[in-house]
């Protein structure tokens, strides 16, 4: 673990464009940034075809995310590989990944410029995969939550071969499989039943998406592991990278995960044991389904 030692003066703001209330919020930030010495501030959103060249040109002290976790992800990929530290607030509806709300999100980003700052960065290990056809490398990809393969439209079970470390372990029959990082543990590894990781553990989870006739547990690997997963079925299959847009896979393919060089850099203001707690919160209370229901129960 490491403390927040940095000073700010070139900070960028990353938006979703679909979010209510994030360009008047993201003013609101810079505002505060410029009353604390700031003296470079850019903004952009997410789906812009290029972002800005100050991600680029300059070396930025933070990026500060301005939506949900889907922003967060977003944004780790640009800052993870330039070792840039990342806040988010969130906009969105479950925030996971998220530390500041609407309402306290002044009071934290204020203590960053204090010479007592409580702030800390929280190391999240990224993945590394990498997909290859033969010994043609065709896609590359560092991710914070997960790789995936799984059927693509047909509703037909797709069949993997799995290898650690060039030793082959384990054959599915499933709709899919997932590799998850810690910090992935909480997102679709945990949907299909696999184990809660604490978020800066170095590990990979490797678990099937409704497997038949196949192993139903996880396996729990370490930062020096390489997963290799190849595809032995004839119909559509895709990867899908932290649930960006997915590339079609075709039979023979294989999908290489490791600990990636690069990890995710979370300015976080509460302790660590916030992360049990909030995450008791959340399955006891999922905000995404009492949302539904709420919204339901006004209907009826």
């Amino acid at each position: 673990m490491r403390t927040q030692p940095r000073a700010y003066h070139h900070v960028a703001i990353i938006t979703h464009p679909n979010h209510a209330g994030t360009d008047a919020l993201a003013a609101e930030v810079g505002q505060l940034l410029a009353k604390n010495g700031v003296d470079d501030i850019c903004s952009f959103t997410f789906e812009q075809d290029e972002p800005p060249q100050c991600l680029w040109e300059q070396e930025l002290d933070l990026v500060i995310s301005i939506g949900g976790d889907g922003t967060m992800l977003h944004a780790s990929h640009l800052c993870g590989p330039r070792g840039i530290p990342l806040v988010g607030i969130n906009m969105g509806r479950l925030g996971f990944l998220t530390e500041l709300t609407r309402d306290n999100w002044q009071e934290h980003l204020t203590t960053l410029f204090g010479p007592d700052s409580p702030a800390r960065l929280e190391q999240r290990m990224m993945l590394h995969g990498a997909h290859s056809r033969g010994d043609k490398l065709l896609n590359e990809w560092d991710v914070l939550n997960d790789l995936v393969v799984v059927r693509g439209r047909f509703v037909r079970p797709i069949t993997l071969s799995v290898s650690v470390n060039q030793t082959p372990i384990v054959g599915y029959v499933a709709d899919g499989l997932i590799v998850s990082s810690a910090t992935g543990s909480t997102a679709y590894s945990l949907a299909v039943g696999g184990p809660i990781l604490l978020p800066e553990m170095r590990n990979m989870v490797i678990i099937p998406i409704s497997p038949h006739f196949s192993i139903d547990r996880a396996f729990v690997l370490s930062d020096q592991d390489e997963v290799s997963i190849r595809l032995e079925t004839e119909h559509e299959a895709v990867i899908s990278p932290d649930g960006k847009q997915s590339v079609m896979i075709e039979n023979g393919d294989v999908l290489t995960v490791s600990a990636s060089q690069f990890t995710a850099d979370f300015v976080r203001f509460s302790s660590k044991r916030t992360f049990y707690r909030n995450i008791i919160q959340y399955m006891e209370r999922n905000p995404i389904a009492l949302k539904l229901y709420n919204e339901n129960a006004e209907q009826d």
